[in-house]
């Protein structure tokens, strides 16, 4: 005799309306991309006083040295990576 195989609605369920809200944000995302070529370039939201400026790379060389430490395979090499990096750009 076959067993009925039993299924699991509730991560149906929670599956498909994740991946119908994912889809709702890209098509929105989309939108507005396509209403911001139309209209003039804005001025960015202003950030509120008490919020630090996200820190960013300032050269190709950075960007590098900064990949290198974080991808290093072993740990050693990493704080080898990591020293390279702060000495060379002790200001990021």
């Amino acid at each position: 005799m076959m067993q009925a195989r039993r299924t699991n609605h509730g991560a149906i369920w929670k599956l498909a309306l994740g991946l119908i809200g994912a889809a709702s944000l890209l098509l929105a995302q989309g939108q507005g991309a396509r209403q911001g070529q139309a209209a003039p370039a804005a001025a960015p939201p202003a950030q509120p006083a008490n919020v630090a400026k996200q820190p960013s790379v300032k050269s190709q060389k950075e960007a590098q040295e900064l990949v290198a430490a974080l991808n290093a395979q072993d740990p050693d090499s990493r704080i080898k990576a990591g020293e390279v990096f702060t000495t060379d750009f002790p200001a990021s």
